[in-house]
Parts: structure tokens; C-alpha cells; sequence
């Protein structure tokens, strides 16, 4: 064999070795069960509020949490009531975003899947300039200080209180967007998740 031949069938190898070792690691960063961001828009449904409450629309937040599997026991349980009073811990020191609706701003709000919180719960991040890992988020919590629900109850029995599968496999193909539609009395998710097998 040539030296032309060999060093082109060395060069052939190289590139093989490489699409190969690209492709598991492209394989490996979308796996099925692998966390995804997503684009989370919050709607106030006028009608039930204007039932309960006529033209006024209450101040309103919106807290979205991404949840690691070691965090979700506490959150689970964790009583809303005490986790909207004033200066709450648990919720200082959350890693969450905000969506924060008034008597005068009823709009739809979006958290974008491409906001730094995302990072946080999902993938990388940059703190201070330096790039961190996400926790790991397999969930992801929105909790809502609805007024007059007020029975602290768990996980998904508290109306003011979805949990969410942050898992790729856990919503039809191509889903990029979850809408969450908060009522007077509760807060309901209105995509759809993947229907079980």
C-alpha cells in the first residue's frame, strides 16, 4: 500500500471515529427521559375571576420552580400558606421565576425557555461569569397565591399548586410551549401530556 493510500485511509478512520463519537454525544444530550426547557405561559381565565371578584382582579403571583429529585419531598408538602407569607425561606431561597399579575395588568405572562433560570433547573448557567451545571430538574412546580384558597394541602391536592414533568418523553413530540390557565379557585395545566401506554 502506498503512503498516499495509507495516510488517506488513516484520515477515512479519524473522521468515522469522530462522526461516531459526535453522534453519541448529540445521542446522549436529547435522550427520551432527559429534561427540556420549555416556554410557560400563564393566562388568567376573566371569566372566573369576574364571577368571583367582578372587575377587580386581585394582585396575583406566579411562582414557577425547578425541582430536582432530592428537593421534591419538601415541596411536595411544603404548606403554600406559609410559603407566601412574608420573608418564607423556602421561598427566598428559591432558584424561581415570578409572573406577577395585577387589577391593571391581566396579560398573558411567558417564562421563555431560553431564560436563565432555565439553566439553573435544566443545564448551564452563568453565575458571575463562569459557567455552572443545572440541579436536574425533573420537575417543575408553579404555585400561585390564589386569595381565599387557603387549606394547605399536598402536592397536586392543593389547587394553588401544579407539578409538572420536565422529562422530553413526558409530552407529545414537538411540544415546546405548556399553558397554564389560573381560575379563582385553582390552577389548571391545558397542554396536554403524552397519554400513558
Amino acid at each position: 500500500m502506498s503512503y498516499r493510500m495509507l495516510k488517506a485511509a488513516w484520515f477515512v478512520t479519524g473522521m468515522m471515529v469522530a462522526t461516531t463519537a459526535g453522534g453519541c454525544a448529540a445521542a446522549k444530550s436529547i435522550l427520551p427521559s432527559a429534561s427540556k426547557a420549555f416556554n410557560v405561559v400563564v393566562r388568567i381565565d376573566s371569566d372566573s375571576w369576574s364571577r368571583a371578584y367582578g372587575n377587580t382582579l386581585p394582585s396575583l403571583e406566579v411562582d414557577l420552580v425547578g425541582i430536582n429529585e432530592s428537593e421534591k419531598p419538601t415541596w411536595e408538602n411544603y404548606p403554600l400558606g406559609k410559603y407566601f407569607s412574608p420573608d418564607d425561606p423556602v421561598r427566598r431561597d428559591a432558584d424561581r421565576a415570578t409572573l406577577t399579575f395585577t387589577s391593571g395588568d391581566r396579560s398573558d405572562k411567558t417564562l421563555n425557555r431560553k431564560h436563565d433560570v432555565w439553566g439553573k433547573w435544566v443545564g448551564k448557567a452563568r453565575v458571575f461569569g463562569k459557567s455552572i451545571p443545572g440541579k436536574g430538574a425533573k420537575w417543575l412546580f408553579i404555585i400561585a397565591n390564589i386569595p381565599g384558597v387557603g387549606d394547605d394541602q399536598p402536592g397536586g391536592q392543593d389547587p394553588r399548586r401544579v407539578v409538572l414533568p420536565l422529562r422530553r418523553n413526558a409530552w407529545p413530540v414537538g411540544t415546546k410551549e405548556i399553558e397554564i390557565v389560573v381560575k379563582s379557585s385553582m390552577m389548571v395545566c391545558t397542554t396536554p401530556l403524552k397519554a400513558a401506554k
